[in-house]
């Protein structure tokens, strides 16, 4: 009974750490697989972050960086250009002042007659042409024949250009008889004149056909280039209007010869629909010459003043 008792504890107290020893191992094992399953899927899930966490700063610090380059070159680009536009805007403005004052200082037909540019009489008609409207608000030129001189000046009395001129080989004033009816062939040198005076020119037909700028159409005095023919080279005209002396400058048959340039330029487009010329003499009074024509000296005596305070 006591074996069997025993027998029978000794069955029981081995069931129940049978029983115990299976049970330990599955309650040791199931932490063991918790804790190695975590670390694999937490593998991947921190090494993603730290690879985007490195692109966020490598691609950062290049945006950062780009803006600063940029705003830097910006700001020293405009002070540069700004420096560059002021300092290049200022000469202009310094040399369009000074253009005005070099216009201004124009000589007056005074001026010339004082520095000996042009003779004293003929100053004092010019200034008598314009003080009186002479002109009738015309185009008109001035002959100086003993200087061998003309001035071109528009109708509001503006010098538009001077220039050396032929006139007749002819010492005289006046226009011989029927001169203007001859051949040139056949008129004879000492009717070969210019003629002093006031003259009201226009265009008319020449011959061959061309159109001329009359000076005195009943006397065939005009005024033209000079002449290419080749009596005008074997008299040498070219030379003689080039020359710096007035001696040389009397050959024509009564006209007045200009450089072909000066014609073109100054004479043509400021006589369009004629003008008037004023021939100062070579001999004759210029009263004799111009009957309306005040002296200087005679207007100050009448309006009761002195020559110096003109």
């Amino acid at each position: 009974m006591l074996r069997t008792a025993s027998l029978s504890l000794a069955l029981i107290w081995a069931g129940s750490a049978a029983a115990s020893a299976q049970t330990v191992p599955e309650t040791a094992e199931a932490p063991q697989a918790e804790t190695k399953a975590p670390p694999k899927a937490a593998a991947p899930a921190v090494a993603k972050p730290v690879v985007k966490a490195q692109a966020t700063k490598l691609e950062t610090p290049k945006a950062e960086k780009a803006p600063a380059k940029a705003t830097t070159t910006a700001q020293t680009v405009k002070p540069t250009t700004a420096a560059t536009a002021t300092t290049t805007a200022k000469p202009p403005v310094k040399t369009a002042a000074k253009k005005p004052a070099a216009k201004a200082k124009a000589k007056t037909i005074d001026d010339m007659a004082a520095e000996g540019d042009v003779s004293l009489t003929l100053a004092a008609l010019t200034d008598w042409i314009l003080t009186s409207n002479d002109n009738r608000k015309q185009p008109f030129a001035v002959v100086d024949k003993a200087n061998a001189q003309i001035l071109i000046f528009d109708a509001a009395g503006k010098l538009k250009g001077m220039a050396p001129i032929l006139v007749g080989s002819a010492m005289g004033d006046t226009s011989a008889e029927g001169v203007g009816d001859r051949e040139l062939k056949d008129i004879p040198d000492e009717e070969k004149t210019t003629p002093a005076g006031r003259f009201l020119a226009a265009y008319g037909p020449a011959v061959g056909g061309e159109r001329v700028l009359w000076i005195d159409y009943n006397t065939s005095i005009s005024i033209h280039p000079v002449l290419t023919t080749v009596a005008a080279k074997w008299e040498k005209r070219a030379q003689r209007l080039s020359s710096k002396t007035a001696e040389d400058n009397r050959i024509t048959h009564g006209c007045i010869n200009v450089e072909a340039s000066f014609y073109a330029n100054t004479v043509r487009p400021n006589f369009k629909k004629g003008g008037l010329f004023y021939i100062l003499p070579d001999s004759i009074s210029i009263l004799d010459a111009f009957p309306a024509y005040i002296p200087p000296n005679a207007a100050v005596a009448s309006s009761g003043g002195s020559e110096s305070g003109k």
